[in-house]
């Protein structure tokens, strides 16, 4: 809670912030700043003004104010929109304007189209994309769509629980001549058996409920090969350091490592999200304050990928600086 609460205070001594944009800087979950906050405006170190929804400092906290370095031409994600990721983006705004709203019986939420773009490009610079056979499993973002528009030879297998989804991605399939297999699948059901071990990759944006993150991730991780990659999206607004810990167990126990984590990658934005009532939400319960709706869009996860592996027994027995893979290091020790 203390690192919760130094965030909290480095982001109000640059300036007053709404409820929505002071938990952009956090890196602790929803439940861990709610509570936070409640302490912080119980011991007047915050105060909430009602009229404009902002929380600012009761008095100066002494600490440096909030600075953000991230680059900016990228915002950090370490990919640009250009080329035939450009071109494909285009396109596929052109061709999904009829697309399926989102809604909240299968908890749907779609990420910004220039983000599954980036994403793409991701994929691409890390091998996991052209020519590759991959899974979606789940596909509300219509991310195959926007896959095979490249042209990058992959074949793309969607796996959705919602009809309305895979009637439309067949259409666009056929009246685009894109190379997509749809098909629906409950998660709650076993694995289709044809499928497993079947891809280079999968993609999926599955629930940050605990039970519904690890079913969504056994399922994709079966229908991997050895070496094959998959991308995934975690937050850290609905999901604390523990339950990452977890997640990350999880993986590790099915044979997965994680390669590479880009936070904060993928946004939703607040104009898709089939929910208006904010009173449903926990957290208006639990929040000492009434925020109001959100007044940005808040919602971000970060893109994790991981690499599946055959384990293998690791020799720790010839000295602290080598072993049977260090192979451009010479051990010092041999010399003594």
């Amino acid at each position: 809670m203390e690192k919760t609460k130094y965030q909290i205070l480095r982001a109000l001594e640059k300036a007053p912030r709404s409820f929505w944009a002071l938990i952009q800087s956090q890196d602790s979950s929803l439940s861990e700043v709610t509570r936070t906050i409640g302490l912080m405006l119980d011991e007047n170190q915050i105060v909430f003004d009602p009229d404009s929804r902002k929380f600012s400092l009761g008095k100066s906290s002494g600490t440096l104010p909030e600075v953000d370095e991230s680059c900016p031409t990228c915002q950090g994600k370490g990919v640009i929109l250009d080329g035939p990721f450009k071109e494909a983006l285009d396109r596929f705004l052109e061709i999904t304007t009829d697309r399926p709203p989102p809604i909240f019986e299968y908890n749907q939420g779609i990420i910004r189209p220039t983000d599954l773009a980036l994403k793409a490009a991701v994929m691409y610079r890390r091998g996991d994309l052209e020519g590759r056979s991959i899974l979606l499993l789940g596909d509300d973002d219509l991310f195959s769509i926007f896959l095979t528009l490249l042209d990058y030879r992959c074949t793309v297998t969607v796996l959705e629980i919602d009809e309305r989804f895979i009637r439309y991605i067949k259409e666009k399939a056929e009246s685009d001549g894109l190379s997509i297999t749809a098909r629906r699948y409950d998660i709650n059901t076993p694995f289709p058996p044809d499928l497993r071990a079947a891809f280079d990759a999968f993609v999926t944006e599955p629930p940050e409920g605990l039970k519904g993150m690890r079913l969504f991730l056994g399922r994709a991780i079966d229908a991997l090969s050895i070496r094959g990659a998959g991308y995934l999206g975690l937050t850290t607004l609905e999901s604390s350091l523990p339950k990452w810990l977890a997640i990350q167990r999880f993986l590790m126990e099915k044979g997965m490592v994680i390669t590479d984590l880009l936070r904060n990658f993928s946004l939703y934005p607040e104009a898709d999200d089939p929910i208006r009532d904010y009173d449903e939400f926990p957290l208006s319960r639990a929040l000492p304050v009434a925020p109001g709706p959100p007044d940005l869009d808040y919602f971000r996860s970060s893109l994790i990928r991981v690499e599946k592996t055959d384990p293998v027994a690791m020799n720790d027995d010839e000295g602290l600086y080598t072993d049977e893979e260090t192979w451009v290091t010479v051990n010092p020790e041999k010399n003594e």
